[in-house]
């Protein structure tokens, strides 16, 4: 119930906040009634309401404050669409290909374990439990 496969699907939801952070950031910056102080009335009672969010009408008075915010969502999107290019290259650059190549699912912790780190574990497991006075448990 409890495995690496509810992280993994925290994880992958999780990538999509920042897109949405800049995205509505931008459509709140990018409002002129507040920011700008442009008031745009209905003409008549029954018209739409209108918002004055227009994404190419950013550059018409120049940058604005909601600038930074539409630069950073393309370089999220750029950095989210080309994730797996950037993993490869790190995991080759950081040499983490060949813990990778490990059959962990068929293996014990105990057995994924190099012959130096077992003994190291058994004899930090033996020394804890000379200094705390653990006795061992018999089946």
């Amino acid at each position: 119930m409890f495995d690496e496969s509810l992280n993994r699907a925290a994880i992958n939801i999780l990538l999509c906040a920042p897109i949405l952070y800049c995205t509505f950031g931008f459509w709140m910056f990018n409002n002129k009634q507040m920011f700008h102080n442009q008031v745009l009335y209905n003409e008549r009672f029954g018209d739409h309401y209108k918002f004055g969010h227009i994404i190419f009408s950013i550059f018409d008075n120049g940058i604005d404050q909601s600038f930074p915010l539409l630069v950073l969502l393309f370089i999220i999107i750029g950095l989210y669409s080309s994730r797996h290019f950037w993993y490869k290259r790190a995991r080759r650059y950081l040499g983490l290909d060949k813990i990778g190549s490990l059959k962990t699912e068929e293996m014990s912790f105990y057995e994924a374990l190099s012959h130096k780190q077992r003994r190291m574990l058994v004899n930090e497991e033996v020394s804890n439990r000379r200094k705390l006075k653990f006795m061992k448990i018999n089946n």
